[in-house]
């Protein structure tokens, strides 16, 4: 038997309070009481609610999740990236939902499609090999929805691009690496 989802509607009636003091008492919002907050809090745990992430889109545009499309998650470099962006994403309350290209064009353009449908607030990326042009980039833009690439970045293209210089890392560890008598 399948239960409904509880919504603040729910909380509301059996508090015997508005849908709107519910709403604010879960955002902690400071016009509601602490006694308020945590009964509602309280209720809320004893009915299972979880918040209905269509409501807080509407309600705050924003979803909370960061699309990620690169091309193999089993090369250590993009499975060390995803853990980062991860560990970083998570610490201000957003979630990754992370796309495998495998270095096709189709693949990437699914991802990119999937993401706008999806809404999601921003995305990473490292470019498939296949990719010589950045229309679906470009799309992401049309919908407001930031984009900053890794590793495999667009050339010859002004985009938001974070990149190692590999020379001056190679310049760096001959600086450390133990001198031999």
């Amino acid at each position: 038997m399948q239960k409904t989802q509880v919504t603040i509607k729910h909380i509301a009636q059996a508090l015997n309070i508005s849908i709107s003091t519910v709403s604010r008492a879960l955002q902690n919002h400071p016009r509601i009481g602490l006694r308020t907050k945590e009964k509602v809090f309280e209720m809320a745990q004893r009915l299972n609610y979880v918040p209905n992430p269509a409501a807080i889109l509407l309600k705050k545009n924003k979803t909370y999740t960061i699309g990620v499309v690169l091309p193999h998650l089993q090369e250590e470099f993009f499975s060390q990236a995803i853990t980062a962006i991860e560990d970083v994403i998570s610490a201000e309350n957003y979630n990754v939902v992370v796309s495998q290209s495998r270095d096709k064009l189709e693949r990437e353009n699914r991802a990119i499609k999937s993401f706008i449908s999806s809404r999601v607030d921003g995305v990473i990326a490292s470019i498939s090999a296949e990719t010589t042009q950045y229309y679906q980039f470009r799309e992401l833009e049309k919908y407001g929805i930031p984009i900053v690439f890794f590793d495999r970045a667009p050339k010859d293209v002004a985009v938001n691009k974070v990149r190692g210089n590999i020379a001056d890392a190679a310049f760096e560890v001959i600086d450390f690496w133990p001198k031999r008598h």
